[in-house]
């Protein structure tokens, strides 16, 4: 074998081979190349309950994988190409992690993309208390129904109802607005059915 081939096959390795440590690097310092993303980094959920990932940028060659640093926390399952559906399970703190591989210049390349969503996963409510029992309020003026949970550290958010929304309205976050002069209750109802009730007073 003539010199001149020897020393080209020497050449083509070399080009390989720092193609290759290219890759490596580029996989460690960049962990998510321009293009991809997702639709939420950060999410607090309640202990069974379901929210949908969605992946952006995705090719159709890309190679993609995806998984839960603690599946006793969340789990997660591949719906469709860009779409991860994500459950909650027992309390506490985990990561879904998103790798795609995608082709580069040269063939025995490799860019990965690394994209990370923190989950935090916190129990049901199990009763709630109102902290007030009576709240007076002016035709036209806003106040806050103010609650405590228990466990405290639930994230559980109750489902406010107004017995009469002629006289006074409430917002999916507890607060009430008076419509009219009178009198009636709000009830704020946990998922498993405990509920608290809150006079409303409202004058003109």
């Amino acid at each position: 074998m003539s010199k001149r081939i020897i020393d080209f096959i020497i050449s083509i390795c070399l080009i390989i081979s720092l193609s290759l440590l290219s890759g490596t690097h580029a996989s460690a310092e960049e962990p998510a190349p321009r293009g991809y993303d997702l639709s939420m980094h950060s999410v607090s959920i309640l202990s069974g309950e379901t929210f949908n990932l969605e992946i952006r940028g995705l090719n159709e060659k890309d190679n993609v994988s995806v998984e839960s640093s603690d599946s006793s926390i969340v789990s997660v399952q591949r719906n469709g190409t860009c779409n991860i559906t994500c459950t909650g399970g027992q309390t506490g703190n985990a990561k879904i992690v998103v790798r795609i591989e995608k082709d580069a210049f040269w063939v025995f390349k490799k860019e990965q993309a690394v994209l990370e969503c923190n989950v935090k996963v916190s129990p049901l409510a199990v009763s709630i208390r109102s902290v007030e029992k009576k709240i007076k309020v002016k035709v036209g003026a806003t106040k806050y129904i103010h609650y405590n949970v228990k466990p405290f550290i639930s994230g559980e958010t109750p489902t406010f109802i107004s017995e009469n929304t002629g006289i006074v309205t409430v917002s999916s976050s507890g607060e009430i607005k008076g419509v009219r002069k009178g009198k009636t209750y709000v009830v704020a109802r946990l998922k498993n059915g405990k509920f608290s009730r809150v006079k409303i007073v409202v004058k003109k």
